[in-house]
C-alpha cells in the first residue's frame, strides 16, 4: 500500500510504520517558499490539484496535521478530489483544540469538514475517542503517540539543566 501521508516526516507518522509491513509512504512534496527547518509547510498534497496529479501514485490519503493555512471549503474540496479519483482518507485528530490557536473556531470548522468526511478516524487517546463520538458521533480507532526520540535515548538519564526545557 502507497500512502500519502500529511506530513510525511512527523514522528508520529514515521512511528505508525512497522519496519516490516507493506507500507510506502511519500516523501512530503516541497512546496515552493516552504520556511527553512519545515520542508514540508504548507503541505502540497492538501491541494486538490496534486491529487489529481499524483492520483496514480498513492492509494489512501492520511492527513495527521498540518491544515492550519487551509479553509474548511478548501478541506471539502480536498476531499473531493480524493473521492472523484478513488481514494480513501484517514484522519487522525491529533488536535481537539488547536493549541496554536487563540480562537478555537477555525479549527472547528475544519474538523467539522474533516472528521464527517473521513473514512476512517485515528485519535490518540480514549478520551478524545469519546470526545469524537460526541461530537460527530464517529468511532476512532486509538492509536497512541509513540516515543518522539530514538528508543535508544529513552533510558538515559537527562541531564540536569538550570533552565526549563
Amino acid at each position: 500500500m502507497r500512502v500519502a501521508s500529511i506530513p510525511a516526516g512527523h514522528v508520529y507518522v514515521r512511528h505508525l510504520a512497522d519496519e516490516h509491513d507493506e507500507v510506502v509512504r511519500l516523501a512530503d512534496p516541497i512546496p515552493s517558499g516552504a520556511p527553512r527547518g519545515a520542508p514540508w509547510w504548507p503541505p502540497a498534497m492538501l491541494d486538490p490539484e496534486w491529487v489529481a496529479e499524483h492520483a496514480d501514485e498513492f492509494d489512501l490519503l492520511h492527513l495527521h496535521f498540518g491544515f492550519d493555512a487551509v479553509g474548511p471549503a478548501d478541506l471539502g474540496r480536498l476531499v473531493g478530489a480524493l473521492r472523484e479519483h478513488g481514494k480513501p482518507f484517514a484522519y487522525t485528530v491529533h488536535d481537539l483544540r488547536n493549541p496554536h490557536h487563540d480562537d478555537p473556531g477555525p479549527h472547528d470548522a475544519a474538523l467539522d469538514v474533516l472528521v464527517p468526511l473521513a473514512d476512517a478516524v485515528i485519535t490518540l487517546t480514549e478520551g478524545a475517542a469519546r470526545e469524537i463520538r460526541q461530537r460527530w458521533g464517529r468511532e476512532a480507532e486509538v492509536i497512541p503517540h509513540p516515543h518522539v526520540v530514538p528508543l535508544e535515548l529513552l533510558d538515559r538519564p537527562r541531564p540536569e539543566r538550570d533552565a526549563r526545557r
